[in-house]
């Protein structure tokens, strides 16, 4: 899965990051539009829905729709998509097997849920 950063969607993102050409299902999901501009999660200004909840959702999709090896589901992110996929990292981080941010944009909800004494 791949998130886009701030004001930009998931067809942006995927133009510019070439993982379409890899042997892989990718997918470049859009965040919700809040004051005209595309945000994820984590951000404070970031629209409130539970993109957790989405991710999750989609998850489930793709994983009865496709032949997906659950070994191999990777999230990756540029700027607020980064900060997205930190917030992933804390709250869904069974349901991926590796993450990778890129400039990401964090802040202190970008940590909400995350717990490593467990």
């Amino acid at each position: 899965l791949g998130f886009h950063g701030r004001g930009s969607d998931g067809a942006e993102f995927q133009n510019y990051t070439g993982l379409p050409e890899l042997p892989a299902i990718t997918v470049f999901p859009d965040g919700i539009a809040e004051d005209g501009k595309r945000s994820w999660q984590g951000a404070p200004y970031a629209s409130g829905a539970d993109d957790v909840r989405f991710v999750a959702d989609l998850l489930d999709s793709l994983e009865d729709d496709l032949c997906i090896d659950l070994n191999r589901v990777f999230a990756t992110g540029k700027s607020n998509g980064g900060g997205m996929v930190s917030v992933l990292a804390c709250q869904l981080r069974d349901r991926f097997s590796a993450f990778a941010t890129i400039a990401g944009a964090y802040y202190p909800q970008s940590f909400d849920g995350c717990d490593y004494s467990e």
